[in-house]
Formats: structure tokens, sequence, C-alpha cells
């Protein structure tokens, strides 16, 4: 079957719009009524069963409870049935000079791969992109045809039956001068025929799972997408294996041991015998004796749900070795794990979670009717395992459930409520299971401060005013975040009492962290403080480089380099934030605006194998001016890392000097 033309709306590739997605879904809509949905690299299907402008209802079957299931609006937005906003994109939008390049694709004996996919990333000076599709593109009569910039290195990672999917299977193409087309020899992987049987009877296995291994540095991966099932009489053929071979799998079977393979020819009629394991009845309950149904007993990637009895059935290939291994799941109840040879006598039991309960008042002693609250097991909070909620209560009262129990007696709880300072703090179960706890909110205080921005700085700032804390869910309650238009002064209300750092960013300034502390219980008034300009600098990553490159570059053409602040590595979390990525030119060369004054660091590194290389230099920004970055000689610190001194040749960073307090 063809693939459908992409033309028409509501044809395209949409993309969820979220500040807290580092890794957004993708959606894909093809012309002929496909769609495509998919966070990152393994897409569902799915059909656009009813269109009418303005509107569409999308089906896939094997997620009813999809994350978008109607669209509404178009043709470049979209909104979906929870008011998420879906924006259109297209590959290579707002790049100039991108022109079709040809790679034709063929095997060790110079012939085409029939029925060939790719996946590609291109990576320029601009950077590193990645085509918004989430599904592999067809290579037509053995060619991957890509738009691409006239200099750029494009990485292809082919899809193939006959193609091993592990370590080294992304190949590197290089472009340069806007040639239109070029040429890739792949290597086809080795071919395996044979049969599964049981070791004890010789009968076939029917519907053994087989599955290559990919070398993934430093072991070894099954490849799920290149699986096959044995058939009826146990036979099989499985393509594109590397020299490690493949793993077979069956429930009623112990997992079959790495197979190895002969890598100099194609293996056939190889008999693969597995063993039967152990099996055992287990039931699970809860504290009263129920059996509790719909519990997810999962292992090793397997998992099955309990009957209406609260029974299941573990077979060897579901996590039986020298013992059991098992986790059980349900809504509503605290995990249990289980290692051990035998199941418990009387059964597994599930603890409810607990219903935390209280309520929330002014210092008046009036309730506040409506807050955000958390509640996270233990004193040390994690925010994998906090319950939250929304409350809107006449009285205050609120109940929140944690996704697991205390095992100290401790809870921490956190409010937030407008009107008021954040709230946090530990409390014994007991108050909380009893409901008698009363938390009391307090009026917060006031930071205050007038900004004097250098002249190029003519956009918004953006500062935050973050608590000294670990990181963790008292961090998420206690940071104040806002944008200060150009002539705008900063003022943060309601700060509850303790020691914050105040970090002050935009374009055209150096970024500013202070400490600030409202240990005395007022406001504060930080006064005037004056914001840094900037510099910028040039460089070249390791000129010299490369034997088969005349322009000296060799592997650091489009080289990957982060500029880090002298104490990047002294204020975790705060400063780390200040870490810019850039990529080098076609001849290892870069130029940076825009960058913060005084002491940075650049660093460069690049992936030999196991082995690991890594240049770095060190320069002094001032305001306004050009700073060209040197990069020392490689010096060999192990056998697994070569690093470059300093450039200018400090053996180390200095130390950074002490944040300046608000005062």
């Amino acid at each position: 079957m063809a693939a459908p033309v992409r033309a028409a709306i509501p044809a395209g590739l949409f993309v969820e719009q979220s500040e807290d997605c580092c890794d957004p879904l993708r959606l894909e809509l093809t012309a002929g009524g496909e769609a495509y949905l998919a966070r990152g690299r393994d897409p569902v299907t799915g059909t656009v069963v009813e269109e009418k402008e303005g509107a569409l209802r999308l089906n896939f079957p094997a997620v009813p409870d999809a994350a978008v299931r109607t669209l509404t609006g178009g043709p470049a937005e979209w909104r979906d049935q929870a008011g998420r906003s879906w924006r259109r994109v297209a590959p290579g939008e707002g790049a100039e000079g991108w022109t079709p390049f040809a790679i034709t694709v063929t095997d060790q004996d110079g012939k085409l791969f029939e029925g060939l996919a790719f996946d590609y990333e291109i990576t320029s000076r601009e950077g590193r992109w990645q085509p918004p599709d989430v599904r592999h593109l067809a290579a037509s009569g053995g060619v991957c045809a890509v738009t691409a910039p006239a200099d750029c290195l494009i990485t292809i990672m082919p899809a193939h039956p006959d193609l091993n999917r592990g370590f080294g299977n992304a190949v590197e193409v290089r472009r340069k001068g806007g040639e239109a087309a070029t040429s890739l020899q792949l290597t086809r992987g080795l071919t395996v025929s044979g049969r599964v049987v049981d070791a004890a009877t010789g009968r076939p296995v029917v519907g053994a799972v087989l599955k290559p291994l990919d070398f993934t540095s430093p072991g070894w991966t099954p490849d799920d997408g290149h699986q096959i099932a044995s058939a009826e009489d146990g036979s099989f053929v499985l393509r594109g294996l590397s020299v490690l071979g493949f793993q077979v799998e069956h429930p009623d079977f112990v997992l079959s041991p790495m197979t190895c393979v002969d890598e100099s020819k194609d293996t056939i009629d190889i008999v693969v015998p597995m063993e039967h394991g152990r099996t055992a009845m287990g039931r699970v309950a809860d504290a009263a004796g129920k059996p509790l149904a719909g519990v997810e007993v999962s292992s090793g990637g397997m998992s099955m749900l309990t009957d209406g009895d609260g029974s299941f059935l573990a077979r060897s290939g579901f996590g039986a070795g020298e013992g059991w291994d098992l986790k059980l799941d349900k809504p509503g109840y605290a995990e249990l794990n289980f290692k051990g040879r035998d199941f418990p006598v009387g059964g597994f039991i599930l603890a409810p979670l607990p219903e935390l309960r209280g309520r929330v008042t002014g210092p008046d002693g009036a309730p506040v009717g409506e807050y955000r609250i958390v509640g996270e097991p233990e004193k040390d909070p994690r925010s994998w395992e906090s319950g939250e909620a929304e409350v809107r209560d006449a009285g205050g009262r609120f109940t929140v459930q944690p996704r697991d129990a205390s095992r100290d007696g401790w809870y921490w709880i956190g409010v937030q409520a407008a009107g008021f300072a954040p709230w946090q703090g530990t409390v014994e179960a007991a108050a909380l299971l009893s409901g008698e706890l009363r938390i009391v909110l307090q009026p917060g205080h006031t930071v205050r401060a007038d900004l004097v921005r250098p002249a190029a700085a003519t956009g918004d700032l953006t500062v935050e005013l973050r608590r000294e804390v670990a990181a963790g869910l008292s961090e998420r309650l206690d940071v104040h975040r806002l944008v200060l238009p150009p002539g705008e002064q900063l003022e943060i209300p309601q700060v509850a009492e303790g020691y914050y750092l105040l970090s002050i960013r935009g374009t055209g300034i150096s970024p500013t962290v202070k400490r600030v502390s409202l240990a005395d219980g007022s406001d504060r008034d930080l006064g005037e403080i004056r914001l840094a300009g900037t510099g910028s600098i040039s460089g070249r990553a390791a000129p010299g480089q490369g034997k088969d490159d005349p322009s000296g570059a060799g592997d650091w053409v489009f080289a990957k380099g982060a500029l880090h602040p002298a104490d990047y590595e002294r204020v975790w979390g705060e400063r780390r934030r200040d870490t810019r990525e850039f990529h080098t030119d076609g001849e290892g060369r870069f130029h940076l605006d825009g960058v913060p004054l005084g002491r940075s660091w650049i660093e460069f590194t690049l992936h030999r194998g196991c082995f690991v290389e890594r240049k770095i230099g060190v320069v002094d920004v001032e305001e306004g001016r050009d700073a060209e970055v040197k990069f020392g000689e490689p010096v060999a610190n192990s056998s697994q890392l070569r690093s470059s001194a300093a450039g200018d040749g400090s053996p180390s960073l200095l130390p950074p000097p002490p944040l300046p307090d608000g005062q």
C-alpha cells in the first residue's frame, strides 16, 4: 500500500504545547486519514473516523483512552478534549538554504535494501534538528531522501529486518557544498533458521518469542522491534542478527540464554531446546481478607491481572529463577514487592493507602476555603510518591492520599493558598489519620528591588526566588516566578520566612544570583541592583585534528559544546541552568554572543566507542568585547578518559567567589 500524500489540512505534524513537557507528544495526520500518536519513536496507529470543518474525531484501537481523541480549531493549532494545545510544525521550518539531498543505501554486495525505512537527525552550526515525523520514513528504491542544509552532518538510523539495531546502527553522512546526492554502504546481518522444542519431550514449542540481541554498551538488549514467534511446528527464520545471537522467551519455559551464531555465515536447522520451569498459584486480598481483582502482578517486563477471586498463576517465564521477584500494584493500595522461593501461605495482603485529613485556617481561625495541598510519606519528600488535591471546601477541610504509606510514622505536608505564604512541615501520622490536624496559614512578606538594566537589555527579565533547600517537593512550593517587562521593578509578595536565592536572567544581561534572608520576619527592600551586560567569545575546537580532513577540524566538525559559568560545579541547581549549548561549524569554529561577564569555561566532549575525549578552555569575558578561547593539548588521565588542560595554562578552574547577599 502506497503511503498517502501528506498535503492538505488536516494532514501534518502537530506537537503538544506544554512548558512542563521536555518530551512532548507528537500527532501526525495524513491526507489518507491515518493518525500516528507517539512520544519518541514507537507510534500508536489510528484513524481519523470523523472529519468536519473545525473538528476531528480520532480512534486508536489499541489505546481506547489515548491522550488525544478529539480536536477542534485548526488548521495551524488545535485543542483536544482535555483543553491542551497542539501546534502544527513542518520539517525545516524557518531554515533558509535547505535543499533536497539523496542518500542511496546498498549492502556489502552492492544490492539495495527492499523495504528500507529510516529515521534521521541533522547537525549543523545551528544545532541538532530531528524531523517531526513520528514513524519511520520509507526509503523508496533504497534512497533516503531528506531536505538539509548545504553543510551539515546527517545521522541515518536505518530500519530493516536484515539490519541489527544495536550499537553502531546510526551512521553519519557528511554533506558539503550543497551536493545533491551520495551513497552509503551497510552490512546485512546474519540469518538463523531452525526450530524451538521442549527439551523434555522434543515436541515443538508454539509461540516462542525470539528476539535479536543488540549490543548496547556495556552489555546487550533484546530487540523488541524485530521479534518473531515460532510457528505451529516450532519453526522460525530470524534475520538481521549480530554475533551476539538471540534469546527465546515463552511464559511456560525458563528464559533461554543468549545463543551465539557463526559470524562468517548464516545458520540453518538450529534446534533451540527450552526447559520447563515452576508454576505457582497466588492470591491477593485486602487486610480484611476480601479478594482483590485487577491487581497488576509484574516481573521482568511481563505483567498480568488477578482474577475476580484475587488469584493469579505465576509461571517460570514470569520471573522465577532461584526465586520469584514480583511487584503487586493496585490503585488505592500500597505497592507490595515480593522476593522469595515460596509464596506466603495466607496469600498476599495489600494494605490500603491512608487518607490524610485535617483543615486549613488563617491566623484568625477562619477556614481557608480554596487551596492546594500535597502529602508525601516520610520526612524527606520525593515527588514521585506524593498525593495532591485542589481543595474547595467552605470549612477548609481536606483529604489527600499519597501514593505510599509512611514507614517512619511521619508525613510531609505542603499547602499553597492565595493571600498567604506557602506552608510546609512534617506531621505525625496519628494527627493526620485522626483528622484533628489544623494548619494555620500566615500572610507572607514582600521582597522589593530597583533593577538597573544595561542599555542592551531591552527585553523581558525572568525572576525567580527559590528557598535554599534540597530539590524536592518543598522546592516546588517555595518558589516564586515572574516576568518583568522593560521599566517594571521587582516586587514579590507572600514570601514565607527563610533563606532564598534570587536569580535574574534575560537577554543582554549576565545572570545575577543573590542570597536573600527573610529570617527576621519582615519585608525586604534590596535597594538598587545594577545588572551587568555581556560580551562574546570565539574559538576553534581542537584545531589540527583529523588526518583526512583538509580543514583540520577532524571529528570536531559540528561538535556539540557547552559554555559553563565558573561556579558551575559549586552551586548545584542554580548556576547549572546557565549552561549554554552550541555547535561548531564545518571547520570546527564557533562564535557566541551574549556571554555572561567574568570567567567561564568551554567544554567539548567526543565519544569514541567506549572512550571519551574532552577539550576544555577557560576564558575571561569583558563587557562589549570579544574574547578568544584557546584549548590546551590533550592529556590522558585514565584509560577511559582523555582531557585537555585549560587553554590559559591553568591547572584547574579558579574557585568561585561566594554569592553576594541581598544586603
